[in-house]
């Protein structure tokens, strides 16, 4: 193979024949070239490198990278996947653990379904309750008597246990038929408070007769000197819908004696129907 600078001599060679050609159909002058021969020759390196860097390191250069990136591609992708198969197989046991606390939640909605059920029960015996009353008739209380020595005081003020007020307790004790006061619903208490603890030995009872016409019944009557903690003095003997339940004359004055207890508290316990006086007196006993 011929060396550089041969090469370089052809080529010279070559090129001042051509432009001799050339000048000799252009009819030119032809121009020595040794002087610019002389001066180029430094620069020679510069036209070596041109023509090699399009034919051969271009190719070169640029099929090698996409080789490389491609392999770098590629074998990323396989080692973080075996790195996220391993993570993930740590993580995938957890949740296994998970589920079993979640099964319990499915028994919180039993109580749900049995919540109604307590409450529908409760409806039946108020129904029953009302419809007693209209089968069975009451009875009338038989009054015990008082002594001879008692005197009737009205100097207390009446409370309510339960039931709706109607009127004004101060009906009660007011000395007129005329007015009265009343609790509706069933099962309500009249509390007498006397003061003072004396020796009370019965009541006297003016019972008002409702619009509704309904019997105005008693359960029984209790005494306490602190109102919490009650004696039964008198309890009723008839039915008036249920046991131990006395219906009191209405429109007219009744006595209800018991053997005298010292108390200061009389508490009279109406039964299932509107529980309403026009006066109540309560009996000392000397």
């Amino acid at each position: 193979m011929p060396t550089p600078p041969l090469r370089r001599l052809i080529i010279v060679v070559l090129t001042l024949g051509a432009m001799t050609l050339a000048c000799a159909r252009a009819n030119l002058p032809i121009v020595p070239v040794t002087p610019d021969f002389s001066t180029r020759q430094p620069p020679t390196d510069t036209p070596t490198s041109l023509p090699d860097t399009p034919t051969v390191p271009v190719p070169t250069d640029t099929a090698p990278p996409p080789t490389e990136v491609s392999q770098v591609t590629e074998a990323a992708p396989t080692e973080p996947a075996t790195a996220e198969s391993a993570a993930v197989s740590p993580t995938a046991q957890p949740p296994s653990e998970t589920p079993v606390p979640a099964t319990p939640v499915p028994p919180t909605a039993v109580p749900a379904t049995e919540v109604p059920a307590t409450t529908a029960p409760t409806q039946p015996p108020a129904a029953t309750a009302t419809s007693l009353p209209p089968t069975i008739p009451p009875q009338a209380v038989q009054p015990v008597a008082i002594p001879a020595n008692a005197t009737f005081t009205q100097k207390f003020s009446a409370t309510n246990q339960g039931g709706e007020m109607i009127g004004d307790p101060g009906y009660l004790i007011d000395g007129k038929t005329v007015t009265w006061a009343a609790l509706d619903g069933g099962h309500a208490d009249w509390v007498l408070d006397l003061g003072t603890a004396q020796n009370v030995g019965g009541v006297r009872l003016y019972a008002q007769k409702p619009r509704s016409g309904d019997p105005t019944t008693l359960l029984g009557i209790d005494v306490s000197n602190d109102a919490q903690n009650w004696q039964p003095v008198y309890t009723g003997t008839g039915d008036c819908g249920e046991p131990n339940c006395d219906s009191v004359p209405q429109m007219k004055f009744v006595d209800i004696g018991f053997n005298p207890v010292s108390a200061r508290y009389v508490r009279l316990r109406g039964g299932p129907t509107r529980f309403g006086f026009a006066e109540i007196a309560v009996a000392i006993v000397p």
